[in-house]
């Protein structure tokens, strides 16, 4: 069935209880979003978004958007997917449709640094701050790296670190703005000092299989 199929998916992606194989989870994904199951083409959206395919990560999001509208997170990487693209007013639409209050903050901050919206990219980043800046760092973070500003970006990832108030670094390795975060000499060093072996950075590289 759909949501058994996902299930796998899921524990073959992570590696939880099997060998960790991204091709065979994005097989599975595949024929369990064909079959109805929101969280498959969520999962297999991602998939492809975080290995460089915005076009087809936005198709498989789209189909969550009607499985699933209030979907939390769905509206927000599609946004990501549509900035991607240098579609910044579709992203604008995208991520007022996102019921999840920080995530939206995040996109419109991100939507507003393309535009060159000083002002409201300030406005919305300071609103990710009230709203999740004392536990989640790292989502202040992915903003300050996507708009280059990488020692405010590893501010607060360490500051995340070094609260304990969470550990939002362990869900955000496969995101585009990583990219600028692991081309910096800190980016090493600060996933040792919370614990991650230098391959979990390798891990985010996964080949997703050719599908219809």
């Amino acid at each position: 069935d759909a949501e058994g199929c996902a299930s796998l998916g899921s524990a073959y992606y992570t590696g939880s209880g099997v060998t960790r194989d991204s091709e065979r989870a994005a097989s599975l994904f595949h024929g369990a979003c064909e079959r109805g199951s929101a969280r498959s083409c969520f999962n297999l959206g991602l998939m492809y978004l975080f290995t460089g395919d915005p076009e087809r990560a936005l198709a498989k999001l789209d189909t969550v958007q009607l499985l699933s509208p209030q979907r939390y997170g769905t509206n927000f990487f599609r946004c990501m997917a549509y900035l991607l693209m240098d579609k910044a007013e579709l992203a604008l639409q995208a991520i007022d449709d996102e019921p999840g209050e920080s995530n939206q903050a995040s996109g419109r901050a991100l939507v507003f640094y393309e535009m060159g919206q000083e002002t409201g990219f300030q406005n919305e980043l300071s609103r990710l701050i009230e709203l999740s800046g004392e536990e989640y760092g790292s989502e202040v973070a992915l903003v300050h790296a996507w708009a280059g500003n990488l020692d405010e970006a590893f501010y607060w990832l360490e500051k995340e670190r070094d609260t304990g108030a969470g550990s939002g670094w362990t869900q955000i390795l496969g995101y585009p703005q990583i990219k600028n975060l692991a081309a910096d000499p800190r980016w090493l060093p600060f996933l040792q000092s919370v614990g991650a072996a230098p391959e979990q950075l390798a891990a985010i590289e996964f080949n997703v299989p050719p599908l219809p």
